[in-house]
């Protein structure tokens, strides 16, 4: 059985309509936010709520740990200034075929 963060079961109670509420200590550990969608399966009395990732295929490379990893990376390179600007499309590609310059990589 799923615990909250005190190591109880975590009680929660359904509404007239059918509501219930999903306790931070449930959502927030699960990535759950406000708006997002939730598959519900049942087998025998066991209800089971997985969220539901929508991310066109295309994307979700874009979305993965790795890619994100890279970006905070890029994002501390930048605010370091450990960055080259180019005048052109073409002077990068000369650059590191040259191996000239680049931080991190030896001349």
């Amino acid at each position: 059985m799923t615990r909250g963060g005190n190591d109880r079961p975590i009680l929660t109670r359904v509404t007239r309509k059918g509501k219930i509420t999903l306790p931070a200590t449930i959502r927030r550990p699960a990535g759950i936010r406000r708006g997002d969608s939730l598959v519900v399966t049942t087998d025998g009395e066991l209800i089971s709520l997985v969220p539901l990732r929508l991310l066109d295929k295309h994307q979700a490379y874009f979305w993965s740990a790795a890619w994100q990893r890279a970006e905070l990376e890029a994002g501390a390179d930048n605010a370091q200034g450990r960055v080259r600007r180019f005048e052109n499309a073409e002077r990068p590609i000369e650059a590191l075929e040259a191996n000239q310059g680049l931080p991190g990589l030896p001349n």
